[in-house]
């Protein structure tokens, strides 16, 4: 399916499934081996072409993770080998770089929103969403829109925050919620808030991720469970991690 060109690759047989009302597909990389200038790639559908998408940085990039687009920009979060982290924001008509920016307050971020000429983050290493008010050559005015209450700044990944999406106009995320053990595969207590409503939708969630709001519906990757489940009705087996959705 996918062969080497240098550090990219050519596909050979894009799968049908894809719809053709796009021709471009934009697929980010995380943990590279080597860091480089980029770890966002855009993929050609109809002569099946993988190029490397300039991000404008100004650092070696290890991992690029969410990407949200406006009506006329790009917003991606990227990771130096520090676990440093930035925002690439580009312009949507032919992404060419707007602005390269560090997110200090951001630790491994994970999911990212556009909501009201703000930029909602998910921050997961420091259990935490954090906004920004969106400029045009820049983001700014950090605000803690949701932590963990007795986080006390300790910059750990407890609770593991991982997606933010809107549902019927609320911003909700999800997260694992606590470990009972050494490894996440002991979080089995996950969970889905409304932040804007403060109320906790569901819980007991085996590792949530991918949250996406549908036909007035909320659904989500139930991942350890190797399924899709909604708010309010049945999930169904996938036979698989299952990390994430959407509907096209």
């Amino acid at each position: 399916l996918i062969s080497s060109t240098s550090h990219w690759r050519r596909i050979h047989q894009i799968p049908s499934e894809i719809p053709t009302l796009t021709s471009i597909l934009l697929v980010s990389l995380c943990n590279l081996a080597v860091p480089r200038e980029t770890a966002l790639l855009r993929i050609t559908l109809d002569s099946h072409e993988v190029f490397p998408v300039k991000l404008g940085a100004t650092v070696a990039i290890k991992s690029c993770t969410g990407m949200v687009k406006d009506e006329t920009r790009i917003y991606v979060l990227c990771a130096d080998a520090e676990v440093r982290s930035y925002l690439a924001v580009l312009n949507l008509g032919d992404l060419s770089p707007v602005y390269f920016q560090h997110l200090p307050e951001i630790i491994d971020g994970h999911s990212v929103l556009v909501h009201h000429d703000r930029l909602f983050i998910a921050s997961s290493g420091n259990d935490a969403l954090i906004s920004y008010e969106i400029f045009k050559d820049r983001v700014g005015n950090p605000r803690l829109e949701w932590s963990i209450p007795d986080h006390s700044g300790t910059h750990h990944d407890t609770h593991h925050v991982n997606s933010v999406a809107l549902w019927k106009g609320d911003i909700v995320f999800s997260a694992f919620g606590l470990r009972t053990g050494q490894t996440w595969s002991t979080a089995v207590n996950g969970y889905i808030y409304n932040l804007s409503q403060g109320v906790m939708l569901t819980e007991k969630i085996y590792q949530p991720h991918s949250l996406k709001e549908w036909a007035g519906n909320l659904y989500y990757c139930e991942s350890a469970r190797a399924r899709i489940a909604s708010l309010s009705s049945a999930a169904w087996e996938i036979g698989d991690y299952t990390r994430g959705l959407d509907f096209i």
